[in-house]
């Protein structure tokens, strides 16, 4: 039974500028139950439906220092939520178009107070405020990629637009 166009969804064909909303779905937090002697272990499955925003468009330097284009995304992005589709929200057509897919954390420190020295001469020390934002590759590599499965063609000659 094939699906309905309007429930299919689609490689974007060009980048998502900023600001626009998107929404992502996966399964972090999976884990794996107590054994038990009639079924053994069975994993847990822990949807999550993440909804945000592309807050940029940017090179993230990777810690081998790779550089690889990328969205961060005012959204989180829990352990196990890599490889997940991030989905552009149209506010007329609906939420259809891939824009990217999620690779990871860029985490952002932030100082909220230096360090002080009070009367006696007691320093406290600066806290800082880490904030996590999403990242995403964007989906060239995926209309780009070639293979047996695409006779040696790109993928993006089999997308239905």
């Amino acid at each position: 039974m094939a699906l309905e166009p309007e429930f299919c969804l689609v490689l974007a064909r060009q980048d998502a500028p900023d600001l626009v909303d998107v929404w992502s779905f996966g399964y972090p937090f999976t884990s794996l139950t107590e054994e038990k002697p009639e079924i053994g272990r069975q994993a847990l499955m822990q949807a999550r439906w993440l909804k945000g925003y592309i807050m940029r468009r940017f090179y993230y330097e990777t810690p081998s220092n790779e550089l690889i284009f990328s969205y961060e995304l005012d959204m989180p992005a829990p352990r196990g939520l890599s490889g997940a589709p991030v989905v552009r929200i149209h506010r007329v057509k609906g939420a259809r178009e891939v824009i990217g897919v999620v690779h990871g954390n860029n985490e952002v420190a932030t100082i909220a107070e230096l360090e002080s020295v009070d009367e006696y001469g007691n320093r406290r020390p600066e806290v800082q405020r880490i904030t996590s934002f999403a990242l995403a590759h964007h989906t060239d590599s995926l209309r780009n990629l070639t293979g047996k499965a695409t006779r040696e063609r790109p993928l993006a000659e089999f997308l239905l637009t």
